[in-house]
């Protein structure tokens, strides 16, 4: 009788051990064939940075060619105070007229990180100070203003302020009739927009109110903060 030979395809075993070192092998022949291709990306981030510059008033005795003063010594009539400055402006308009009285002044100045300081001293009721600085782009995208946030003091304790937002007036501690008005932010506007290294001029005026008290000193800080131009939605 033959002794039958056990053919090796017919043990299941084996034949899962061919099938796994075929399967194995096309891999193999496939990943010869397969290519990877490769993307790296380099972002650089804009700049921001947003500065004061060429700051001045209607009252620090120096003529701008716009806001209409004349010097110190070109007072028509009465008293001419000793602070170097011109005329009392009337009202609140950059080229306002005149009183014939020279007693307040409001002189401004770039100070350290980029403050715009103004400073207004022998103020009385109905004194106006008209303002105007130049805000400067120094990065490289443009910018929105997007808030403005104040705080006030007198005599170094705070007190209220009045009014949010880029645009509008402000009061200073308006209990019992305001001490203090100011727009000092006329012209910047939410939809404005400040380009790179393209200086845009601003405004704005501050009125003392007969509720100041006399012999006072007052304080405004105003925190304007800018975004990036497509980061900010404007109130309709």
């Amino acid at each position: 009788m033959a002794i039958g030979r056990k053919h090796w395809y017919r043990s299941p075993a084996m034949l899962l051990i061919a099938l796994a070192t075929m399967v194995a092998g096309a891999g193999i022949v496939y990943a010869t064939w397969s290519a990877t291709t490769h993307i790296k990306g380099t972002i650089d981030t804009a700049d921001v940075a947003v500065v004061w510059d060429n700051v001045w008033t209607n009252d620090d005795g120096v003529g701008s060619g716009t806001d209409g003063e004349a010097s110190a010594a070109a007072i028509p009539t009465g008293y001419n105070a000793p602070n170097g400055t011109s005329a009392d402006p009337s009202d609140g308009a950059v080229n306002a007229t005149r009183f014939d009285y020279n007693v307040g002044s409001c002189l401004a100045n770039v100070g350290g990180a980029g403050v715009f300081n103004v400073t207004i001293a022998d103020a009385y009721p109905g004194y106006y100070c008209y303002v105007v600085g130049h805000v400067v782009n120094e990065g490289s995208i443009p910018m929105t203003p997007s808030d403005v946030a104040v705080t006030a003091t007198k005599d170094g304790a705070g007190v209220g302020v009045v009014g949010t937002g880029t645009e509008g007036e402000f009061e200073v501690a308006p209990s019992g009739g305001a001490d203090l008005t100011f727009n000092i932010m006329e012209g910047v506007t939410c939809d404005m927009t400040v380009d790179p290294g393209v200086p845009v001029e601003v405004g704005g005026w501050v009125r003392v109110e007969p509720g100041a008290d006399p012999g006072a000193t007052y304080e405004l800080l105003l925190d304007v903060e800018w975004m990036p131009f497509n980061q900010v939605t404007c109130a309709p």
